[in-house]
């Protein structure tokens, strides 16, 4: 059974050992269901770039939404035209 609070706790641990570099920030998304994989990010940056940083939690969300509808439209079959 996967431990759903392990990617939090995997990501405190790489921001306290990662302290001295610079903290950017950092995200974990876990999405629902047994297969989902976290979706994370720390960024170890001194400018500490508040539009950098959700820059970057918006595009991985978005790429994390073309690979579900991708997988959807597989799973679905039928004829595509891209």
């Amino acid at each position: 059974m996967t431990v759903l609070s392990e990617p939090f706790v995997d990501m405190a641990r790489k921001i306290d050992l990662n302290a001295e570099n610079g903290f950017g920030g950092a995200f974990v998304v876990q999405p629902p269901g047994e297969d989902a994989q976290p979706v994370v990010l720390l960024m170890l940056d001194n400018s500490a770039d508040p539009a950098m940083f959700w820059s970057n939690v918006q595009t991985m969300a978005a790429m994390a939404l073309k690979d579900l509808e991708d997988r959807s439209r597989d799973a679905a079959g039928g004829f595509r035209m891209r």
